[in-house]
């Protein structure tokens, strides 16, 4: 077998790669084959820990060429994740009965994590 590749063709060879494969299916190791026949059977296996980083490098840099371009469905869908609900669960602002509301001293309306702390107080 040849000698190993450089980190710069090995870099070309995976960004050339990457374009033709579906990275949500196949594996590093898989990967790591395929861009191991690109080189004629090459075993690349002791350079994992480049090829795991520059397949993130790329895709990291493929994002924030995305980004720039459409923007539309990419952006939605980071924005989602990161949006909290603002009111739900504990926090959630709930009428309570005026007995409970003069006994805390506050409105009509209070959160449950407000109305505990209140009856602790």
């Amino acid at each position: 077998m040849a000698d190993l590749p450089t980190d710069a063709e090995i870099r070309s060879k995976m960004e050339s790669l990457i374009k033709t494969v579906d990275l949500n299916t196949m594996s590093i190791k898989q990967f790591i084959a395929a861009l191991s026949d690109k080189f004629g059977g090459v075993n690349l296996s002791s350079r994992k820990k480049f090829i795991k980083s520059s397949i993130t490098e790329i895709l990291d840099a493929a994002n924030d060429e995305g980004d720039d371009g459409d923007g539309s469905s990419s952006s939605d869908e980071e924005e989602a994740p990161t949006k909290k609900k603002k009111g739900g669960g504990l926090s959630a602002i709930k009428e309570i009965s005026p007995k409970l509301s003069a006994f805390l001293g506050c409105g009509k309306e209070a959160a449950r994590t407000d109305v505990v702390k209140g009856l602790w107080d």
